[in-house]
């Protein structure tokens, strides 16, 4: 399945790059004199911030530092006995250091996992087909929300469809003759497992695009997040369900493509267009073939 993975960073590594890169240049400092903390809902970001591909060569420095999870930083909270909700409240700031609001950083549409497949979609769905699409939950799904790129006048309404269980789902752009495109969101290790399947199969798969997740119900139900108390009373899918509608409460779905940051980024600190041999070097990385022991399976390498 390597080949098929894309070889765009995470949002973690592509910070570590910006922290490590352009902070410090502004700084005047050398990358290893920035401790680079991130704030994640996966232990597994654990891992990927200690990969050797990870380490910036001519300093030596990784770009991200440590890992901490959401429930690690509230177990740190009630150790040093510090009231979180006491705490003074302070402005956003943007990789420039610059002050801005806070509806200023919604940008794209929104999921429990960064809804990359839905954000692939209506691009190609677009650049490819040249159709505007609204795309939408099921009906009766927890959480659910529309995500729209575009004016809705004239788009084309697509729906995402359960396939296998809860975990599971594709979405469609159809023609005149049969479905245009065609991506998938898969969540949970027994569906990566049918997926991975696929892809070796002669066969191959019919999507065009799969966002994987390891844990049911995306990085909003990560292993590394807050858990309820025990006896609560709040059944864990109904919490899941409020949780995921917490995230899309007060938010504007706004097409990430048209952000003036990301227009910024490339312009001022990749200082070349998205794709180019510049954009590559500093956002891509590659994955390698590890073998498979069974010694040690929690020192596998990364």
């Amino acid at each position: 399945a390597l080949p098929f993975m894309s070889a765009v960073k995470s949002p973690q590594q592509i910070a570590g790059t910006i922290v490590k890169g352009h902070v410090a240049a502004a700084m005047g400092i050398a990358p290893s004199q920035i401790y680079h903390l991130c704030l994640m809902p996966c232990f597994d970001k654990k891992l990927e911030a200690s990969r050797d591909d990870f380490v910036l060569e001519e300093s030596g420095s990784r770009e991200v530092d440590l890992v901490l999870t959401s429930a690690e930083i509230i177990e740190l909270l009630e150790k040093k006995a510090v009231d979180f909700m006491a705490l003074p409240h302070s402005g956003l700031e943007n990789i420039w250091g610059e002050q801005v609001a806070v509806e200023s950083r919604s940008w794209g549409p929104h999921g429990s996992s960064g809804s990359y497949a839905e954000k692939v979609f209506a691009h190609a769905a677009m650049t490819l087909h040249g159709k505007r699409v609204v795309i939408r939950e099921p009906a009766g799904k927890d959480g659910a929300g529309d995500t729209e790129m575009g004016d809705v006048d004239g788009a084309v309404e697509c729906v995402w469809k359960q396939v296998r269980n809860s975990d599971f789902h594709e979405l469609t752009l159809s023609g005149d003759g049969g479905p245009l495109l065609r991506v998938a969101r898969c969540y949970g290790f027994r569906n990566i497992q049918n997926v991975v399947r696929q892809l070796k199969s002669s066969s191959g798969s019919k999507y065009s695009y799969i966002e994987v997740m390891a844990c049911p119900a995306g990085c909003v139900n990560g292993g590394g997040q807050i858990r309820a108390e025990e006896g609560e009373g709040e059944a864990p899918k109904a919490r899941l369900a409020r949780v995921i509608q917490t995230y899309r409460q007060g938010q504007e779905h706004r097409v990430g493509a048209e952000n003036p940051e990301v227009e910024r980024f490339y312009s001022e600190l990749v200082a070349a267009p998205a794709c180019s041999d510049r954009a590559k070097q500093l956002l891509h990385t590659q994955y390698h073939a590890r073998t498979e022991t069974l010694l040690n399976p929690i020192g596998i390498q990364w």
